[in-house]
């Protein structure tokens, strides 16, 4: 489960889910759920709570990667957890994915995780070892997507999303440190783990749209299509409408500029 998401169904159950995450916030978490429920819980609830006595105990384990300080978790599942970090001999951050320890004495879970990594090897240049998956995670970490770079930003995520798909390979649904944008512009996945679903990576990458934005754009693209073909379709239309609108009104200012310089000079002339 990603971060983001756990926090999104504890604010679903009207809990409070800003809290700097740690140890003593994961063991509130499960208290109020736990109080929240009583004794006959729905499934999603269960699945909640086993999510978070998964995270309580994500906290515990050593860390396994040496050439990596581990600053915030991203996201974990039964076998292995995801960081954001930071290399200290550079300051770069890095996202690294390591074996969680049960999961590491586990043969078939340890061979599984190899696969996984070398079928990365495909669409990212990431550093493989025996328990861990690293990729240096340059830019920043995409919180909205909106403004004059837009277009640019949601087109290069889209253009990546298409190449994991050329290689038959589809990321998990992105989270905030997961998306990464350069001084361009440009968006980037920084994903190490692999879903099933290129439907839900194109949800969650439309979801970043800034609701704040008014522009057309925006406004255009403010529904999440269902599938990357559709996805490309939409964003070509809304790009071709806005492209259509900035070059009428283009023209409106050059006609109307004209209008008036040949007024100014028929008023000198006279």
């Amino acid at each position: 489960m990603e971060l983001a998401q756990l926090r999104r169904h504890l604010q679903d159950l009207s809990l409070p889910a800003d809290e700097p995450l740690g140890e003593e916030t994961v063991a509130a978490w499960i208290a109020r759920v736990e109080a929240l429920v009583g004794a006959d819980p729905a499934p999603h609830v269960r699945s909640l709570l086993q999510a978070l006595d998964d995270l309580s105990a994500v906290w515990e384990e050593p860390w396994t990667s040496s050439d990596v300080r581990r600053d915030a978790l991203v996201r974990w599942d039964r076998a292995t957890s995801t960081w954001i970090g930071t290399e200290p001999s550079s300051g770069a951050p890095w996202m690294v994915r390591v074996l969680r320890p049960a999961a590491a004495r586990r043969p078939v879970l340890q061979r599984s995780f190899q696969r996984e990594a070398e079928a990365l090897r495909r669409v990212l240049p990431v550093v493989v070892t025996a328990d861990s998956i690293g990729l240096r995670a340059d830019g920043w970490p995409v919180a909205r997507l909106g403004g004059p770079g837009l277009a640019r930003a949601l087109l290069s995520a889209l253009v990546e999303l298409d190449t994991w798909a050329a290689k038959g390979l589809c990321p998990v649904a992105p989270g905030e440190d997961e998306l990464r944008t350069d001084p361009a512009g440009r968006v980037a996945l920084a994903v190490l783990s692999l879903g099933d679903d290129p439907g839900a990576v194109v949800t969650a990458l439309f979801h970043r749209i800034d609701p704040d934005d008014e522009g057309a754009l925006a406004d255009a693209l403010r529904t999440a299509p269902a599938s990357l073909d559709e996805a490309r379709t939409r964003v070509v239309r809304a790009l071709a409408a806005e492209l259509a609108f900035q070059r009428h009104a283009l023209v409106h200012r050059w006609r109307t500029g004209r209008h008036a310089f040949r007024r100014t000079g028929l008023r000198e002339l006279v």
